[in-house]
């Protein structure tokens, strides 16, 4: 894949501890609010065959199994650290009939046909949308579905985050964090045979506390109306929760 894999492969241990063992002690409010949204669509039965496509150390994974607990479900990422750490903690908390595996996204293939794709927040840190999107199709789902940073109107906005600053725990120091229209990823959808797209934003119901250190690390300021914007660093984080069916 022509992606800057030094994204997803070089990774300090504070981002580590900071952002990936962190995720398997406190669920993201997000992840909870995509799985209650997926399981009012009634597309998730048992037995099924679930993937999560980029699921770094695999977090995700416990709150799936245990939001649907008749499922296979399984993770693939390109990062044999974050996917050692994953199997690791999925032992530790009895849950080592979820496995990660260390692949290729666009050569692996699967014994099984996954019913389902997932990703999380995935798409926003590749170069580009219809890369993400062809390789979750390739695998031939019934359905794909995701979080990620999504503009309900015709643009798109093409985003690098370069850091300046120089400590070793600054890893890494440009990644994407690309915000894509939802009438272009509906129409892509549908060349790719995926004739019905619907969507929703994420709303958080929750504050959070802005970071001391200026970096990227999502928190909320309040409008008016009540509604909290999520931000990191710079940028404003337009989720949503998107669904593609055959």
């Amino acid at each position: 894949m022509n992606q800057k894999t030094d994204v997803w492969l070089k990774l300090s241990k504070k981002q580590v501890e900071d952002y990936h063992l962190k995720q398997f002690d406190k669920v993201y409010q997000s992840t909870i609010a995509f799985h209650m949204w997926l399981k009012s669509k009634e597309i998730i039965e048992k037995n099924d065959l679930i993937v999560d496509v980029g699921c770094g150390s695999g977090s995700n994974l416990i709150h799936l199994d245990d939001t649907f607990p008749d499922i296979e479900c399984c993770g693939i990422d390109i990062n044999e650290d974050l996917v050692s750490l994953g199997n690791t903690e999925m032992k530790k908390r009895n849950k080592s009939e979820i496995k990660i595996i260390c692949a290729n996204f666009k050569t692996h293939s699967f014994k099984k046909k996954p019913k389902g794709i997932l990703s999380y927040s995935f798409l926003s840190f590749l170069p580009s949308l219809d890369l993400g999107l062809e390789v979750m199709a390739a695998y031939s789902p019934d359905w794909i579905a995701a979080t990620s940073l999504f503009y309900d109107g015709p643009l798109s906005c093409r985003t690098e985050v370069i850091n300046h600053s120089e400590t070793e725990d600054d890893h890494p120091t440009q990644c994407f964090y690309n915000t894509y229209s939802l009438e272009y990823t509906k129409k892509k959808f549908k060349d790719l045979g995926y004739n019905k797209f619907e969507f929703v934003p994420f709303d958080i119901d929750i504050d959070l506390l802005k970071p001391d250190d200026k970096r990227l690390g999502t928190y909320t300021e309040r409008l008016p109306s009540g509604r909290r914007l999520q931000i990191s660093g710079p940028l404003l984080m337009n989720w949503h929760f998107i669904l593609a069916k055959k």
